[in-house]
């Protein structure tokens, strides 16, 4: 009976003890995300807060109807989107969704060599650096959604998180 009880015991301190906890965040059903032990995670109305002590995260599922508040973007939210990191998109968007797309690429200091690109499967991602203001924007495009990272923080910071982006 004693070592049924100190099984049990050590099952239950290892089920609810912290470091038994992943440290997954699942994207998607195609993408998960590690990320390092934060000091804080807080959930707003609509995004996820990873707080560290010189750094942090925050994470959102964009909503092609509140990009902004006028404007519905439903079903153009990605061309949009991409459009911000490529001059060649945003000239082939209509003049008024491209001006847009220009104010926005210069609210996140988009130039031609400060856009970085990669993949993970089918998921596209593009990301920003903005020396300046210590931050950075990351887009995760994939079929069904569109995922935004906003990075405070070092350079180093946004490459930790898109090195913890993976396929499940």
């Amino acid at each position: 009976m004693k070592s049924l009880t100190t099984v049990l015991f050590i099952l239950l301190t290892l089920v609810f003890s912290p470091a038994s906890f992943s440290k997954e965040l699942i994207l998607s059903a195609n993408l998960a995300m590690d990320y390092p032990d934060p000091t804080l995670i807080s959930h707003t109305r609509s995004s996820l807060i990873f707080k560290y002590d010189n750094w942090s995260f925050v994470h959102e599922v964009v909503d092609p109807k509140s990009i902004y508040k006028s404007i519905d973007l439903t079903g153009i939210d990605q061309v949009f989107l991409i459009s911000i990191f490529d001059k060649t998109k945003r000239d082939s968007l209509p003049s008024w969704l491209a001006a847009l797309s220009k104010d926005q690429a210069k609210e996140f200091n988009v130039t031609p060599t400060s856009v970085e690109k990669s993949a993970i499967g089918k998921a596209k991602i593009t990301s920003v650096y903005d020396e300046e203001r210590q931050s950075a924007q990351l887009y995760i495009f994939e079929e069904l959604m569109t995922h935004h990272i906003t990075v405070y923080g070092s350079k180093e910071k946004l490459d930790l998180v898109k090195r913890s982006i993976k396929e499940r």
